[in-house]
């Protein structure tokens, strides 16, 4: 299957190809609106879905998946589905760690890759922006992200799993 063929719903929209997908929510239950569906279309699709939130909400996500009709000890068990707090993926040192998220980033995608499934969604949320904002902006501004996501991610392009999600 060419996976960049089959488009990828996220609130209503269809997307193709490879892609990074920011969004802005009023509150959870909006933000579980949107990212619930997105991530439900690729467990249905055999696709790996790892999300990066509060882990105060991990009870509340697997809830949700769980109404769906999901067995989230199995997803969890068989590594399709990951859940990773927040802190573990964007903080060190109590900074913002850019080259910890990417560090992040790439292991999944590598244990994505090995697991052998064809793609990764990936959700990733910041409860914390308003507090680390300052240190994302100082980073990033470093950087140049202007080449392509694979390269970003330090996998050969033939090896990409079309990072996906927000």
């Amino acid at each position: 299957i060419n996976m960049r063929s089959r488009p990828i719903q996220i609130a209503g929209s269809a997307l193709a190809g490879g892609f990074h997908v920011s969004a802005l929510f009023d509150d959870d239950a909006d933000e579980a609106a949107v990212l619930v569906p997105f991530a439900a279309e690729g467990i249905a699709a055999g696709e790996r879905v790892v999300i990066v939130g509060d882990a105060n909400q991990r009870e509340a996500t697997g809830r949700r998946f769980e109404q769906g009709g999901a067995d989230v000890g199995r997803l969890v068990a068989s590594k399709q589905l990951k859940m990773i707090d927040w802190s573990d993926a964007y903080v060190r040192a109590a900074r913002f760690d850019g080259d910890l998220v990417l560090d992040v980033f790439r292991a999944e995608l590598a244990e994505t890759i090995a697991l052998g499934f064809a793609r990764t969604r990936m959700v990733a949320t910041w409860t914390g922006f308003s507090m680390l904002h300052r240190e994302w902006k100082r980073w990033s501004s470093t950087r140049d992200w202007r080449r392509n996501s694979s390269k970003r991610c330090g996998l050969p392009r033939s090896a990409s799993t079309e990072p996906t999600g927000s």
